[in-house]
């Protein structure tokens, strides 16, 4: 089982079109990540978010899988 880390997010900038929008994020990871695999979860995203839409993109050796 991964390990969990939670962060917060902050809304970057939000795009609207005729039939939804698309809202970036920006969060910081906690400064001690475990080794190997984690799980992230980023809080302030709301429950009403299209599963299927959600990407991740990370600056730093880490890589998102």
């Amino acid at each position: 089982m991964a390990t969990e880390a939670s962060c917060e997010s902050r809304i970057e900038s939000v795009t609207v079109y005729a039939r939804g929008a698309a809202v970036r994020r920006r969060a910081a990871l906690p400064a001690e990540l475990p080794d190997g695999a984690c799980d992230v979860v980023i809080g302030g995203v709301t429950s009403l978010a299209d599963v299927g839409s959600l990407r991740a993109s990370i600056d730093g050796a880490r890589e998102v899988l």
